[in-house]
């Protein structure tokens, strides 16, 4: 079945990607079916198959090479090698995603034998300390890139931004460059520490903290979080928006977001964030001309810090647009209408 079913359909992609333009496809495309061939490989018995899938990793044309999946490196001031991947303008969700089947992909070589981690001068890890670093609210540098798509990829983008609970891959590339070889990943590190012990995931096999760990480590691991401060707000049409500063040392994996009408003290939760740093939060829940109260606390396995200083704001309404404005309706529009604040 694996032979004669599901190997031409990875083979088939990976040579014509659908008969379109090679750039089209993101690296996740590719990785999952480059994984599939290395995999297959090994059940089968197939040495010619799983050296189709590594001579891929090495050279291939698609976004799943890796020289094409970390295209731009960093050397940053304290020494770090980041390299941008090639999803990090498209959302976070797939940047971790493509991560995860590299990073398996990798390891199903190394258990042959073959050690693709360390290939091009460790490539794969600065990719993975790009995602990680990232996705824990941290700012990293980004080269502007456009593909057959048109999407025009100007900065790494924020969808799905500090959502770590999809993904449990970081065990494994944490595990094997630090752990087991000594090269510092300090990135990838904390976002195992945030979600040990690791769990699994519709994608990503996980339970790495089971299967991957070769150091001993005490549970929970972190210390009990920091009291988020420089919290701010924006006020725009229907909704207040919360910004706050990352926890103090990125020690926390979640956030919990209080509400309160001005002048008065029975606040209550409006967001609990688990498994998610990102560091804002979107009420849309609001009444025009209302003055509430927003604050917020950090939290991990280990606890919950105290909640910060209130900021306040006050809930605009919708006003005329100003007379240099002009209002015209474009195709089939029911109800349009234009609003300024």
């Amino acid at each position: 079945m694996m032979v004669e079913y599901l190997y031409p359909v990875s083979h088939e992609f990976l040579q014509t990607h659908g008969g379109g333009n090679v750039d089209y496809c993101w690296t996740n495309w590719d990785a999952c079916n480059m994984v599939a061939l290395v995999a297959i490989g090994v059940l089968c018995d197939r040495p010619d198959i799983y050296r189709e899938g590594i001579e891929y990793f090495k050279h291939g044309l698609g976004n799943g090479s890796i020289g094409n999946a970390v295209p731009y490196l960093y050397r940053m001031e304290d020494g770090t090698l980041l390299g941008q991947w090639q999803e990090s303008g498209r959302d976070q969700e797939h940047a971790m995603l493509g991560v995860g089947f590299l990073g398996t992909f990798c390891q199903i070589a190394w258990n042959q034998g073959d050690d693709l981690f360390a290939y091009d001068h460790n490539r794969l890890l600065a990719g993975a300390e790009y995602v990680a670093r990232h996705n824990q609210m941290r700012g990293v540098p980004f080269t502007y890139y456009n593909n057959s798509q048109g999407l025009n990829n100007r900065w790494p983008s924020i969808n799905g931004l500090g959502r770590l609970e999809d993904r449990p891959v970081w065990e494994m590339i944490y595990n094997h460059y630090e752990v087991l070889k000594g090269i510092p990943a300090p990135y990838s590190k904390r976002m195992a520490e945030l979600l040990r012990p690791e769990h699994g995931s519709k994608d990503h096999f996980g339970y790495g903290s089971l299967t991957f760990s070769l150091r001993p480590s005490n549970y929970p691991l972190l210390p009990t979080p920091e009291v988020p401060v420089g919290l701010r707000t924006e006020i725009s049409i229907g909704q207040i928006r919360v910004d706050w500063e990352p926890s103090a040392g990125y020690f926390a994996n979640g956030y919990i977001v209080q509400r309160s009408e001005a002048g008065r003290s029975e606040f209550k939760d409006v967001a609990v964030y688990k498994e998610k740093v990102t560091n804002w939060f979107i009420d849309t829940h609001i009444e025009e001309g209302k003055t509430y109260e927003y604050r917020v606390a950090a939290v991990n396995k280990t606890g919950t810090s105290r909640f910060s200083e209130c900021v306040r704001a006050t809930a605009i309404s919708e006003g005329e647009w100003p007379q240099e404005w002009a209002y015209g309706e474009i195709g089939d529009v029911v109800g349009g209408k234009v609003a300024y604040a």
